[in-house]
């Protein structure tokens, strides 16, 4: 028997739908990062979509993973109506002997950190952040250039952490700036209005 594996995102992941019922192949579909597309807003297109009003019937069997590193951030007419997502499964952070084996996936063969020490500087991370900080590491030692270590990674994710935080409050102090200037001010002016009222005028 022949399956199809294949990597989508939110925008592509109906396309392949469709291909595959076209194709009667047995597919799974894994759709990454889709808070990126239906954070809040999810278009009636989609939603009817999930809802199966215009899925494409595969007789093989088609099935739809979601991945998602902020599940809050997806809209909730997605997230919580029976029917648009079957089954949510909470992936939650590595410890130690898991978060080494997951960084070996993402660390070159002539890079030798002990599991111990890998595990210890990787302990509660989830894939994704792991990902993120051998990432940033390499950064680090491509200025240093020093090889990875073990404490180079404990740097990066001190690095990275910092730099979440930073952005957070970053995020909170402009909503905060933003949402006192609409108290003040009211809504700002509508530049292409008032330029179709220049232009009326001229008429």
């Amino acid at each position: 028997n022949k399956f199809a594996f294949i990597q989508a995102d939110g925008r592509t992941f109906r396309d392949v739908c469709y291909e595959a019922a076209r194709r009667s192949t047995p597919t799974i579909v894994i759709a990454e990062e889709v808070d990126h597309l239906y954070r809040g807003h999810a278009g009636a297109e989609i939603l009817s979509f999930l809802d199966g009003i215009k899925t494409p019937r595969n007789v093989a069997g088609t099935y739809v993973i979601f991945s998602t590193n902020y599940p809050k951030a997806i809209d909730e007419r997605i997230l919580k109506r029976p029917g648009r997502i079957d089954r949510v499964i909470p992936v939650g952070a590595f410890r130690r002997k898991a978060a080494a084996v997951c960084a070996q996936h993402y660390l070159p063969d002539d890079c030798i950190i002990p599991v111990k020490e890998l595990g210890a500087v990787l302990d509660r991370c989830t894939a994704a952040e792991i990902k993120e900080i051998i990432v940033t590491a390499f950064g680090v030692t491509r200025v240093t250039r020093e090889s990875l270590t073990a404490k180079t990674l404990e740097h990066a994710r001190e690095l990275l952490t910092g730099r979440l935080k930073r952005a957070a409050v970053e995020c909170d102090e402009d909503m905060d700036s933003r949402q006192n200037d609409f108290k003040e001010n009211g809504p700002g002016v509508d530049h292409d209005e008032l330029l179709d009222e220049v232009k009326n005028m001229r008429d």
